[in-house]
C-alpha cells in the first residue's frame, strides 16, 4: 500500500508541473492478492489511466494513441 501511495503522490506532483500535458499511466500487468501467501502476484490484467478520459482496449492501442497525440503537437 505504501508503494501505491508513493505513486499517487508522484502523479500529483507531475500533474502540478505540466497542467496542459497529456498524462498516461500504464502497467504491463495488474496485481492480485494470492490468497495462500497474502502477497501480491501478477495477474493477466494491465492498467491504463489518462488525465484526458481516453481509454484503450488493448496495450497495442497505446501506440496509436501516442502517434495521434504526437502528430497534433508537431503540427
Amino acid at each position: 500500500m505504501m508503494l501505491y501511495m508513493e505513486i499517487n503522490n508522484l502523479v500529483k506532483d507531475i500533474k502540478g508541473i505540466a497542467k496542459d500535458a497529456y498524462l498516461y499511466i500504464v502497467s504491463d500487468h495488474g496485481m492480485m492478492l494470492d490468497q495462500e501467501t497474502k502477497r501480491g502476484v501478477h495477474s493477466n490484467y494491465g492498467f491504463f489511466s489518462s488525465n484526458t478520459g481516453e481509454l484503450i482496449k488493448k496495450p497495442q492501442d497505446l501506440y496509436h494513441l501516442l502517434k495521434e497525440k504526437a502528430t497534433k503537437v508537431i503540427k
